[in-house]
């Protein structure tokens, strides 16, 4: 990123655009992710949130006033795309897994809790009360009270820096205490 420089943003956006699915979600190397939607959204919901406020400078270098509310609609159209495919692939647990084919991991619940709040959700709506109690069953108990990726998979039950990061980073997105 690149500030002061809008049409670097309006590239990132149109790179962001160029990689979204035929069906308006982000998909993965493998298959559909959860993972790839959630960040999409919080990306089109920050861009949105620069255009707004390069909108508000009217600074000549950001295009026209209908320019940006173009972006504006394009990124909130996107976003709603992004919200509706997350609330159509959690899973039952509560938490997401980086498939809808998989079951729910940490890192995949975590940056879709970051998506939905960043998104305008509430934190009392259920899909995000249901992902922070995911979450909270599936803290480990251990002697550093991490989060391992996948708690139900034999290979992944050990607490580890990223998974316990990306579920602190989710938790506080929610507004709670970690």
């Amino acid at each position: 990123r690149a500030p002061g420089r809008p049409e670097v943003d309006q590239y990132d956006f149109a790179a962001l655009l160029a990689e979204r699915g035929p069906h308006g979600h982000w998909e993965g190397e493998l298959s559909t992710s959860a993972l790839s939607t959630a960040t999409a959204v919080v990306a089109l919901h920050l861009v949105g949130a620069d255009v707004r406020r390069l909108t508000l400078m009217r600074n000549e270098e950001c295009g026209t006033r209908n320019e940006s509310e173009s972006l504006l609609k394009s990124a909130a159209t996107l976003v709603a795309g992004g919200l509706r495919w997350l609330a159509a692939h959690q899973n039952a647990d509560g938490g997401w897994g980086w498939t809808g084919a998989v079951p729910s991991d940490v890192d995949s619940t975590a940056i879709a809790l970051q998506a939905l709040i960043a998104a305008g959700e509430p934190a009392n709506a259920a899909a995000v009360v249901d992902g922070l109690d995911f979450l909270r069953a599936v803290q480990l108990t251990n002697d550093d009270g991490g989060f391992a990726h996948s708690p139900d998979m034999p290979w992944a039950q050990d607490s580890n820096t990223n998974s316990t990061a990306f579920a602190v980073q989710g938790i506080i997105a929610v507004g709670q205490d970690p």
